[in-house]
């Protein structure tokens, strides 16, 4: 009998992070000029452990891992500031507003709200009610039986249109202000002084995780819950319906979530959309700890990732603190995401391979990777379609031209990871940035010719997906989505901003690059014809195009692609036959990551320098939902989603044709990434495929069966007289 052991390798991170917290905690008592600054971040603690326990709910009630939670909460956030500020209600394009109060008329340049602040805040959270409703029973529900991967997509692209959403409905994010819903003034505590608003929204939210936690635990809706979230098929027969079970929590976790939205708004005044989405990663790191089931650890989690924000900025300016992770005396914008990232890795590397399972049944199915058969002749039509169009098009309709054929690279690169090897990844963008960025401040300047250098920057970003698929080696699926997710706001929100990327000691990050030349020839996008762009970049990024569908089909015909869809089908099948799969992972991660890489520099040459927005997470999900919508398994879906990317052909055609915002492509690729994924996953050159397949068998007349001759010597039989209908 083997002795027990005192600490497990799943106890040791609980005990290891319970210890350094409790560290933590001492340092703060003993130091309270850390203490008093430190506590300012419990509000946005809050709001994480808000956003963590909505997608605990959503994920006991349904088994999905709701990645546009945070978004839901900016969402509520600006439905309420037209409620109380214009009395309307605004809804999905091509719908308007809704006029429920006629706002009273101004006076002296002003314009008082229409709605009071509570009759306003109830309304949004009537409307956050609907909001949760709708989205489990047109989105979720009919995927309760598709696969994990299906649903992350769905909640990805419902993530992206909440977003495009408010992008057209509110322009500009800044000029939006928030009535406080909270009582002001401040608590003196042992000399430490504590907002009463802050110290109430944790309060609340400490209340709501104890409600939770008391009825899952003893009550007959909280058990029935879990015994659904165990075995579906038990559930039904012990007389639970999931269904029912699932839109409950979707409501719920909805309206929870919308509220603290609402809550930190008041605090704060006003909402950044794009750093409140962001928070869905640190929240995602606390429900990891909590496994996805306990409401207690995620708050305490939560309100700790918050707190610890605040902190790093007060130690910054203490002079043991690294310089090379300051700016102006101030710790780094980004430097706070490094700790739920680590979080976020740890857990998955002691915890193993996945999530704590529900009781689906569905097997894991991907789009179809047909093996491709022409492809040359598709290839040299794009080519030619592309040098007519560089001379034919205008400047903005070159531009785009330009654009959507860099991105056709980008989706490339998820052609090989996610449609041969099945692994998610979403920090394609990100990658593509740091080769970039590599390719600025590395390659140019040590003068490194081209193409060497843009080769030595796409081997960058190949240096980075392998160090993304380290994780992968444990792990796949919704928790390898998580932590690329995590890694790639770290290289948005941090790496980008570290001094050897930053333009002298500006928080920004942005930086030249030189236009690329052979021989002298310079063919970048303004140097050759004196147009700008240059017709010659985008038929470059074209030839560069094509050598990477040639290199993708490669990789598909061979042994290398074979092993990939083993690997993808089924690890342990693969393993048996013989398969290494840890080294098939490396490689696919290798491949795409150098076709990121690709992209990146040519995105970088095509605007003549780099910057941060162009390479953001938000583009890195977007990227993902074009390559999914157009078809993730094939190389011809690749090319069909560079032309759906923003500022693209599709985005420049709605700005340009149809006059309408170019926020449209996003809120589009959105809502077709949804549809993609609960009717086709195939995607629209799946679509194409099949439809062309159907009119050639119609086309087609059927063969005449062909007489069957008996052999010599042999005698034929009459046919049996039951065998013969009547006449």
């Amino acid at each position: 009998m083997r002795p027990r052991t005192w600490l497990t390798t799943k106890q040791a991170p609980a005990i290891v992070g319970g210890l350094l917290v409790v560290a933590w905690l001492v340092v703060l008592v003993t130091h309270k000029s850390q203490l008093q600054p430190t506590l300012l971040g419990v509000d946005t603690g809050a709001l994480i452990a808000a956003v963590a326990l909505s997608a605990t709910l959503t994920y006991r009630g349904s088994g999905v891992v709701n990645f546009s939670v945070a978004a839901m909460a900016m969402y509520a956030s600006f439905i309420f500031y037209d409620l109380w500020q214009f009395g309307a209600i605004f809804f999905p394009p091509p719908f308007g507003t809704l006029t429920l109060v006629t706002p009273p008329p101004g006076s002296f340049g002003s314009q008082p709200p229409a709605m009071g602040v509570w009759w306003a805040f109830v309304g949004t959270l009537c409307i956050c009610a609907v909001m949760g409703l709708l989205f489990h029973l047109l989105i979720f529900r009919p995927l309760r039986n598709a696969p994990a991967l299906a649903k992350v997509a769905a909640s990805i692209g419902l993530y992206l249109v909440l977003f495009a959403i408010i992008q057209v409905r509110f322009p500009s994010s800044s000029g939006y202000s928030f009535p406080s819903l909270l009582p002001t003034g401040t608590w003196s505590i042992g000399g430490v002084v504590v907002p009463k608003d802050q110290g109430i929204l944790v309060g609340m939210v400490v209340v709501v995780a104890a409600v939770l936690w008391a009825i899952f635990r003893y009550t007959r809706f909280g058990l029935a819950t879990r015994a659904a979230a165990e075995n579906q098929r038990g559930a039904l027969i012990l007389g639970y319906n999931p269904n029912l079970l699932a839109m409950i929590n979707w409501v719920a976790s909805t309206v929870l979530v919308g509220a603290f939205g609402l809550f930190l708004a008041s605090i704060q005044t006003t909402i950044d959309p794009y750093q409140i989405t962001l928070l869905i990663v640190p929240a995602l790191a606390a429900a990891l700890v909590g496994r996805f089931r306990s409401f207690p650890v995620v708050v305490i989690v939560a309100l700790v990732f918050g707190a610890t924000q605040q902190w790093i900025l007060a130690i910054s300016v203490q002079t043991w603190f690294p310089s090379w992770l300051t700016s102006q005396g101030s710790a780094l914008q980004g430097l706070p995401t490094l700790i739920p990232f680590l979080v976020i890795l740890a857990v998955l590397f002691f915890r193993g391979e996945r999530l704590p399972s529900r009781g689906s049944e569905a097997a894991l199915r991907m789009p179809k990777a047909s093996e491709p058969r022409f492809v040359l002749v598709p290839m040299l039509v794009i080519l030619a379609t592309v040098i007519a169009c560089s001379f034919a098009f205008d400047a903005s309709w070159r531009f785009a031209l330009e654009i959507s054929v860099i991105a056709a690279v980008l989706c490339a690169s998820l052609t090989v990871l996610t449609g041969f090897m099945g692994q998610v990844s979403l920090m394609q963008m990100t990658i593509g940035g740091a080769s970039a960025f590599v390719l600025s401040k590395f390659a140019d300047a040590h003068h490194i010719p081209f193409p060497f250098g843009a080769i030595i920057a796409a081997g960058a970003g190949m240096l980075i997906g392998l160090l993304a698929a380290v994780p992968a080696l444990r792990i796949r699926g919704v928790n390898l989505a998580i932590a690329t997710l995590a890694a790639g706001v770290v290289i948005e929100q941090f790496v980008y901003f570290l001094p050897i990327f930053r333009t002298g000691y500006s928080q920004q990050s942005q930086a030249n690059v030189a236009p690329p030349s052979i021989f002298g020839f310079k063919f970048g996008p303004g140097n050759w014809s004196g147009w700008i762009p240059d017709p010659a970049f985008p038929v470059f990024c074209a030839l560069v195009l094509g050598l990477v569908i040639w290199s993708v089909v490669a990789v598909r015909r061979s042994r290398l692609g074979r092993r990939m869809l083993a690997v993808r089908s089924n690890e342990r099948a693969a393993a048996a036959a013989g398969v290494n799969v840890a080294g098939t992972k490396l490689i696919a991660f290798a491949i795409s990551a150098f076709i990121a890489g690709i992209g990146g520099t040519l995105f970088a040459y095509s605007i003549s320098g780099v910057d941060t927005t162009t390479f953001s997470s938000v583009n890195s999900l977007l990227l993902i939902a074009i390559a999914y919508l157009g078809g993730i398994a094939v190389w011809e879906g690749a090319v069909i989603s560079g032309l759906l990317f923003q500022a693209g052909i599709f985005a420049t055609f709605l700005a340009n044709i149809v006059h309408v915002n170019v926020n449209y492509a996003v809120y589009i690729a959105g809502i077709g990434l949804i549809l993609a994924s609960i009717n086709n996953q195939e995607g629209i050159s799946g679509t194409v495929r099949d439809t062309l397949a159907r009119f050639g068998r119609r086309a087609t007349p059927p063969a005449a069966p062909t007489p069957r001759v008996a052999p010599a010597g042999s005698q034929v039989r009459p046919p049996s007289p039951t065998a013969v209908g009547p006449d």
